[in-house]
């Protein structure tokens, strides 16, 4: 547990990689997977296999995307959203479909759904223990699979914000953001390329520092109350660049919200 919080790695899949890892020594298995679950697609995504299954597979052409009503047993953690535990696979079983030809052979095999807020993100499963599944293991591999998914969570979250960042920096239009006092908090490339001002210079001040004098302070008063009351306001600027040369702006302002 503690290597999964230490890892480094970039990658979501790749983290999810490590994760099956942990579960499958944690129940002493010898084999598993985790699946990625789209509840609006109904779909199912491989996003891990174990080594050893890649190495015992026999499959020709092997699925990495199922619907959820065209899987067998493996499928019921979704549809019951409970674990699934069949500690003698050869017995005969009304939900099991049987496995394509090739498949690696299970004896014993447990899967459980990962549920956040109610919904199923992901399933993960794990098989052929030398002895049979029990409580521990089910809820043993719950708290592994809810830490991890904290994490896998947060590392979403820090690339949507990455791809933001990008698309923000790379804008063709000038935009500043202020903290709720109007000190600058930070600027693009295009604000630097149309007033002059590098973010180094720009962060901390506060947008006056573009001030042309050409507007009177009834029409920054409206600007800020509509701004204040948590609306965006849209105008036209007269705004005044580091070298003194005045020029218009179409802007856009809008508070951020939590």
């Amino acid at each position: 547990m503690v290597r999964i919080f230490e890892y480094k790695g970039e990658g979501i899949s790749s983290t999810l990689d490590l994760a099956l890892d942990e579960a499958i020594k944690l129940t002493s298995s010898k084999i598993g997977y985790i699946y990625l679950y789209d509840a609006d697609k109904k779909q199912l995504t491989l996003n891990s296999w174990s080594k050893n299954v890649m190495e015992e597979c026999r499959i020709e052409n092997p699925q990495t995307c199922y619907e959820l009503d065209k899987t067998g047993i493996w499928g019921e953690v979704v549809r019951q959203r409970k674990e699934i535990v069949i500690n003698n696979f050869m017995e005969e079983h009304s939900l099991k479909k049987g496995y394509p030809k090739g498949h690696v052979e299970l004896t014993r095999f447990l899967s459980l759904p990962i549920i956040i807020d109610s919904e199923i993100v992901a399933i993960v499963g794990v098989a052929n223990k030398e002895s049979d599944y029990n409580s521990i293991d089910i809820d043993q591999l719950k708290l592994l699979m809810g830490s991890i998914w904290g994490i896998v969570q947060r590392k979403k979250d820090s690339e949507k914000i990455a791809r933001l960042s990008f698309a923000v920096e790379q804008s063709s239009a000038s935009v500043v953001i202020t903290d709720i006092s109007g000190t600058i908090e930070y600027v693009n490339r295009k604000f630097t390329e149309i007033t002059g001002y590098t973010s180094d210079e720009a962060i901390g001040q506060t947008p006056a520092v573009l001030n042309s004098g050409y507007h009177d302070k009834v029409f920054f008063k409206e600007m800020w109350k509509t701004i204040l009351s948590g609306c965006e306001w849209k105008g036209q600027i007269v705004n005044k660049k580091k070298n003194g040369e005045y020029y218009w702006e179409a802007a856009s302002i809008s508070p951020i919200k939590d």
